[in-house]
């Protein structure tokens, strides 16, 4: 097992199934913000201050998974130089349809709107107001940034299709022999 795990890849990108991978890796991990700290006193903070609220989280647990953690990835990369970093695709358009059905017509919580504010203004609080245009490029947007932060260091990303056998991708990425599928969790 190497030390900090970081899942970057957008809510709706199989972070459940890679935060129990992690898990049976024998990682502990934290998914979602919310299951450590009170989400409410979030709400308009700036990502930098986001992110030393959650500095005392981070020695608490190896893996982190989905919204805000995915936020913080420059950060992290900067206070965690020896960590891994995860990143999982999926095709925009079933991405999209994921996130208008779990999202549906509530306003963006304050550790999804840190997500979706990440890569510029966010165009409304509400993502039915957002067109497919405008969600489509806020996930092609992390992608590249992503990409881009650590396109100098390889061995610290895996990017990978969370449909195309990522499970037994992450495995290797982390020096486990395990082998194991991507749980299918939903």
């Amino acid at each position: 097992m190497t030390g900090k795990v970081f899942v970057l890849s957008l809510h709706r990108c199989g972070t459940r199934s890679t935060d129990r991978l992690l898990r049976d890796l024998g990682y502990s991990t934290v998914h979602w913000g919310r299951m450590v700290v009170r989400e409410k006193p979030f709400a308009g903070l700036t990502r930098a201050d986001a992110f030393a609220a959650f500095l005392p989280v981070l020695g608490r647990f190896d893996g982190f998974s989905d919204v805000p953690f995915n936020c913080f990835f420059e950060d992290l990369d900067r206070t965690f130089p020896d960590a891994r970093f995860l990143l999982l695709t999926r095709d925009v358009e079933g991405w999209i349809r994921s996130v208008r059905d779990h999202i549906g017509d509530r306003g963006l919580s304050p550790f999804e709107a840190l997500q979706y504010g990440l890569h510029g203004d966010i165009p409304s609080p509400y993502i039915t107001d957002w067109t497919d245009a405008q969600l489509g490029g806020f996930h092609e947007a992390h992608i590249r940034a992503v990409r881009r932060h650590f396109a100098s260091r390889p061995g610290k990303l895996l990017v990978r299709d969370l449909h195309a056998d990522a499970g037994p991708a992450i495995c290797a990425f982390l020096g486990a022999d395990a082998g194991l599928a991507l749980p299918d969790i939903g």
